[in-house]
């Protein structure tokens, strides 16, 4: 088997056939991770594996999509793995078409491009040819899982299973495999169609998103440090460590003032954190780590600060 779809379920029951049936194909399987949904969409789900031999239904209680893509890596069979969200679709025949790419093409992983439904704009266009170093440094790619399709076995050897109960789970593991691949191939055909909508996870708002930017900012540190000695390679995780706090930072000034205390007083025991700032090549993030300073270390005041200008936002 060539292909396995990997498909995590919360509440997805006004989406999930048409996601499900747009993935289908001859020489592909469908995993459906359940993740204590509360609606219909378990009952779906078996319902369509009972008309699909290739569809296998795994069921657990509420643990975020990372705990549910980790259950379909483990349980997967294909020799790649495309992680597929319920409430968005693939395009006609692109089951079938990255099954015959990835046999004529073998690396691991494949860039695929997507648009987003509600400005029909494509995401994760890459140049095609590229090999995965100039991909990497180039960090025009997209921190998003289901624009690629990994080698399971690159996945399994490497330990890349996604962080469980986090938010974002995404954004730390594709940096880290980005960095590790030793072979890809890129494809700007458009293949995954994003349903954007305000139920998106993405979307919603939450003060534990805020603290989750920041957790996978202290993760990407944590590798960083412990695996990446090249400074160019460095300084791309210097610039996506720098985006998760400030995506902490504009989550958090729409917060209330002592939940910003908190913030603040959080951020500011994490030194090693806001250094990266002070070593990033990026201009706008050494002025940035100046205005922690200068404001002590009110880091939220310093972000807003700073977003005055146009064009600076996370």
């Amino acid at each position: 088997m060539t292909l396995s779809i990997i498909i995590p379920i919360y509440n997805a029951g006004p989406y999930l056939v048409k996601c499900v049936e747009s993935c289908l194909g001859p020489d592909s399987e469908i995993i459906l991770v359940n993740d204590g949904s509360t609606d219909d969409s378990l009952s779906l789900a078996y319902s369509l594996a009972d008309k699909h031999p290739g569809i296998t239904v795994f069921s657990q209680e509420n643990s975020g999509p990372g705990a549910a893509r980790n259950v379909g890596i483990r349980a997967a069979k294909g020799d790649y793995i495309w992680f597929v969200d319920a409430d968005d679709w693939l395009e006609a025949g692109s089951t079938e078409w990255v099954s015959g790419f990835v046999k004529a093409h073998p690396s691991d992983y494949i860039s695929i491009c997507a648009r987003n439904t509600d400005s029909g704009s494509l995401r994760n266009v890459l140049r095609e040819g590229a090999g995965p170093k100039e991909v990497f440094l180039s960090l025009k790619w997209l921190d998003c899982d289901t624009m690629y399709i990994w080698r399971r076995e690159f996945l399994l050897g490497n330990g890349l299973f996604f962080k469980e109960r986090l938010f974002f789970e995404d954004s730390e593991m594709i940096p880290k495999a980005l960095y590790l691949a030793k072979s890809c191939h890129v494809s700007n055909r458009m293949l995954y169609n994003v349903l954007v909508h305000e139920g998106s996870i993405t979307r919603s708002r939450s003060l534990k998103k805020n603290y989750d930017h920041m957790e996978v900012g202290k993760l990407l540190l944590r590798f960083r440090d412990s695996r990446v000695e090249d400074e160019k390679d460095r300084q791309v995780f210097n610039q996506r460590i720098c985006v998760m706090v400030n995506r902490a930072l504009l989550g958090m000034t729409k917060c209330s003032r002592g939940e910003i205390r908190r913030f603040n007083s959080e951020l500011a025991g994490e030194e090693a954190l806001t250094r990266v700032f002070k070593e990033s090549s990026i201009l706008r993030y050494r002025f940035e780590y100046l205005l922690f300073s200068l404001l002590g270390k009110n880091y939220v005041a310093a972000f807003r600060f700073l977003n005055i200008f146009k064009g600076l936002k996370a």
